[in-house]
């Protein structure tokens, strides 16, 4: 049991970072500062099926990846093909699972429904395995193919550089990262959740100020998760490169134009769609606002990237500190 806790917990809670900060502000903004209930959460998802849906699989999706460094962690194969009892490894393994669904019980518990509180958390972790065996699915598909440099070479030299390297972005991210893709999105969706709850529970004064306490961490988490495999496909990539002498802020440049631009168009009609009284500088404002976040978390990953150990936490801590910052930002605003 304890070689279960070391071996999976581990990476299991360096996973649930990111998650976590992704609902935790918005929760502690809805919760705390705008007198949200857990008794009014519940009876939205009693009247709303399309808000109980984004949720709990949008919950799901962001867990997800906690999951899978726990059922993928090195050495649990190990631990598995011991001859020992299975329920000595997927006992303990079931309790870190569980207990990164604590959020959704807790929910349910305080509304007084704790039975609704348990299905809730098992059907996370039954989507949670879904979605975890359909990623290792395409990540073992696209294992098979790789980054192909063949793909590139050819556009490089019949188009503009600029205009080949946004092309090979957008296609490597739909073909080999659609897990990430749809998490991006998932953090999206419930970043502008949480606005329209905001919006409605207590209308701001200024629709600005209140999408850049709201929306910063799920800019943040959306751009980190589009950004990484950038850097991956940009190192794989260098030696064509710099055989076809393509200048060092092509790469960089495409990036912000595959991950600034679609953050930056999101928190503009997140801001516009959640509230009727958004002006047109309320949306012209947090569409910069979300160009810079997204565009600082471009320049934090190219950065790390160019590290000698590129260590996944130490992105992870800037990539908050980001977050952090920015949603200062909006309070002192």
């Amino acid at each position: 049991m304890r070689a279960v806790l070391v071996v999976s917990g581990r990476p299991f809670a360096r996973a649930l970072v990111a998650p976590t900060m992704a609902w935790l502000v918005p929760a502690a903004i809805l919760f705390g500062g705008n007198g949200m209930t857990a008794e009014g959460a519940v009876s939205v998802f009693r009247t709303s099926l399309a808000a109980w849906a984004v949720v709990v699989l949008g919950f799901s999706l962001l867990t997800a990846n906690a999951m899978s460094a726990a059922v993928n962690a090195r050495g649990m194969t190990t631990l598995v093909s011991l001859r020992r009892s299975r329920w000595a490894t997927l006992g303990p393994l079931g309790v870190i699972v569980t207990l990164g669904q604590a959020p959704l019980f807790v929910l349910f518990a305080r509304a007084g429904l704790v039975v609704a509180g348990v299905l809730h958390v098992m059907l996370a972790i039954c989507l949670e395995l879904l979605l975890v065996r359909l990623r290792a699915a395409g990540h073992s598909s696209s294992t098979r193919r790789g980054p192909s440099c063949r793909a590139l070479a050819r556009p490089m030299r019949a188009q503009h550089p600029l205009r080949a390297m946004c092309v090979y972005y957008m296609r490597a991210l739909w073909r080999r990262e659609q897990a990430g893709v749809s998490l991006s999105g998932t953090a999206m969706a419930l970043g502008a959740g949480a606005l329209w709850l905001s919006f409605q529970n207590d209308p701001p004064r200024s629709a600005l100020g209140r999408a850049m306490c709201v929306l910063p961490i799920s800019l943040c988490v959306a751009a980190a998760l589009l950004v990484r495999p950038l850097v991956r496909e940009e190192a794989a990539l260098r030696s064509l490169l710099r055989s076809t002498r393509t200048r060092a802020w092509v790469p960089a440049l495409a990036m912000i134009a595959v991950v600034c631009v679609p953050n930056a168009a999101y928190a503009s009609a997140a801001t516009y769609g959640a509230s009727a009284r958004a002006s047109v500088a309320d949306t012209a404002g947090t569409l910069a606002f979300g160009f810079l976040v997204a565009l600082a978390v471009v320049a934090w990953a190219l950065r790390h990237g160019r590290t000698r150990k590129q260590d996944p936490t130490l992105f992870v801590a800037g990539t908050i500190a980001i977050a952090i910052a920015s949603t200062t930002m909006g309070i002192v605003w």
